[in-house]
């Protein structure tokens, strides 16, 4: 179900893709297919440059957190004009595998994880 205006686009060959990082295109995910991820923000709001979170609908997620009606911080940061790009994804079997590697995740030091990227 494809909302006007949203991020996904149609191949001739009938493929979809959504908008990736850096202006790629990505395969659409299955929906209920568990993953953490990471956004990063095209310039830092206050304190932060990246956000990482979790979802069982990923497409969706992602156009709710374009959207400014994502989690907090990504709502502040789109209503500051500030573009969200999808630039990591870890692929989990379970709810709680997800809710793990995300805590884990959010607590790796900043400076470590934009060396990363």
């Amino acid at each position: 179900m494809d909302a006007p205006g949203n991020d996904s686009i149609t191949l001739e060959q009938g493929e979809r893709f959504i908008a990736g990082p850096f202006g790629c295109l990505i395969p659409r995910f299955r929906p209920n297919e568990k993953y953490v991820y990471e956004l990063h923000f095209s310039q830092r709001f206050h304190h932060a440059g990246h956000y990482i979170g979790y979802t069982s609908n990923l497409e969706v997620r992602l156009l709710l957190h374009r959207a400014g009606k994502g989690a907090k911080l990504t709502r502040a940061v789109v209503r500051a004009g500030i573009a969200v790009e999808l630039v990591r994804l870890w692929k989990v079997e379970s709810c709680e595998e997800g809710h793990v590697l995300e805590l884990s995740l959010i607590h790796i030091s900043e400076p470590t994880r934009q060396a990363e990227i």
